[in-house]
């Protein structure tokens, strides 16, 4: 199903620190089939980030001058733990969510961000204490749902928008029915990496009244690494014949919402009337990926394929995320007590 408004067929943004999901089928296009040497691992990583990397000017990095200080500490009689830590530090400056290495047996993983699941937030504590363990699931369990007792409020939480069988996301119908006389609903997207936005576009259908163009993406189109091809819209597609809430919805983030939820949030917070993001700043990781980029040591490796920017040209990738509307974070003891700051404004918000 195509939702967006793209010229080429791109894998839709990884899982972060995840590294068994989507397939990057892009061939690395960098001359004679390189040997598993360390010195060839290094060419053919850096050479494959000097072709298609997307965010070089966006992180401000000079990455010629990173192999010209790196590539003389690699020699082919070091063991693979130097190499890797030559890999940290050759990526550590792009400071990007995107960049994920992993080893051959998948016991050891890199990204410069070291992003990870946040204890400030519990999906246990919302049902056990907010929805008095009466929720639905659907959409394999990627969507839990319920009525907020006490209140004519709905919640939802979406774990991932993981699946390129995006069929799954269209069960959000079920959670808009049975919630569809609600005065408000608070959409929960805390602890969600991301995935495919297609999946996104599912469930974001269900809370706009027409198509919205959002976003303006671009990909790497030659050798420079400000050679782009012309901006394409990124297009929020409403999907024919799902149900539609319009009243009030309050979105809730953390810092670890990214990639396409990333995205979903800068949507919702931007383009949907009668709606408040309350929670933390998201992670700020809007770009596509190449996933599953191989080395000849058999080390997996991803990064940012293309320049995600707003309507009016800021590089998303830049600003460091998406701020609430209102900035609420959770304290660690309150959570252990039972106790959700950001759901309690939430409520307090759709109180008023």
């Amino acid at each position: 199903m195509a939702i967006l408004k793209i010229k080429k067929n791109l894998v839709h943004l990884c899982f972060l620190l995840s590294f068994f999901i989507f397939f990057s089928c892009e061939n690395l296009l960098l001359g004679p089939e390189p040997k598993n040497t360390a010195e060839d691992n290094f060419e053919t990583l850096w050479k494959d980030f000097n072709n298609y990397y997307a965010l070089f000017d966006v992180m401000k990095v000079n990455w010629d001058s990173l192999y010209t200080i790196y590539r003389p500490q690699v020699n082919n009689s070091m063991s693979e733990n130097e190499l890797w830590n030559i890999f940290e530090k050759l990526l550590s400056p792009l400071q990007d969510s995107h960049i994920c290495l992993t080893n051959k047996d998948n016991s050891r993983h890199y990204n410069p961000k070291n992003l990870k699941y946040k204890c400030d937030f519990s999906i246990e504590v919302i049902l056990n204490n907010y929805l008095k363990n009466v929720y639905l699931k659907t959409g394999e369990d990627n969507i839990i749902y319920g009525k907020i007792p006490g209140h004519n409020f709905g919640y939802i939480y979406i774990s991932t928008f993981i699946g390129k069988n995006v069929n799954w996301s269209k069960n959000i119908d079920d959670a808009i029915q049975y919630l569809r006389k609600s005065e408000g609903i608070i959409i929960d997207v805390r602890n969600n990496f991301g995935g495919y936005f297609e999946n996104a576009n599912n469930i974001a259908s269900c809370f706009f009244n027409n198509n919205v163009d959002f976003l303006k993406e671009t990909f790497r189109n030659g050798p420079k690494h400000n050679d782009f091809e012309p901006f394409h819209y990124f297009t929020l597609e409403l999907r024919k014949g799902c149900p539609h809430f319009k009243n009030k919805t309050v979105v809730l983030t953390n810092s670890v919402s990214a990639s396409a939820t990333d995205r979903f949030v800068w949507l919702f917070k931007n383009y949907r009337t009668n709606n408040i993001c309350i929670g933390d700043t998201t992670e700020g990781c809007f770009a596509q990926a190449f996933q599953y980029r191989a080395l000849p040591n058999g080390w997996i490796y991803s990064f940012s394929a293309s320049l995600i920017t707003s309507m009016n040209g800021i590089a998303l990738d830049s600003i460091g995320g998406t701020p609430p509307d209102l900035t609420i974070l959770n304290n660690y003891k309150d959570l252990q007590l039972g106790i959700d700051s950001v759901m309690e404004n939430a409520i307090k918000y759709l109180e008023k």
